[in-house]
């Protein structure tokens, strides 16, 4: 794995899943399970995918992943995420993650 990346999805540990509620700018909770977290160029990254409440909802549903960058805490402490949406760092960024879980997805 390349020097610059800083990954916390270790692939000998036992895996579980990590479900997290965002607030969107709807002020909606949408719900994700969190697929992979690294570090790069000095950012903390998420990827992340929607949980639907119902099946026909995840059916229906095209499989999209979310890549988010860590941002500054609200004023409760709690921390807050951005979607990535620079098209030079979210290639970038996309590709770390690419490398961090080839191992567990087919990404052709």
């Amino acid at each position: 794995m390349r020097e610059d990346i800083k990954n916390e999805f270790d692939s000998e540990e036992e895996y579980s899943t990590d479900i997290i509620t965002l607030v969107d700018e709807n002020d909606e909770e949408v719900t994700f399970e969190v697929l992979g977290r690294a570090d790069y160029n000095d950012q903390s990254y998420m990827a992340a995918m929607e949980v639907f409440d119902n099946e026909e909802d995840a059916e229906d549903a095209e499989p999209y992943v979310y890549i988010f960058r860590e941002g500054e805490p609200d004023e409760e402490g709690l921390l807050t995420y951005d979607i990535v949406e620079d098209e030079d760092e979210l290639y970038d960024v996309q590709e770390v993650f690419k490398e961090i879980l080839s191992e567990y997805f087919d990404f052709d």
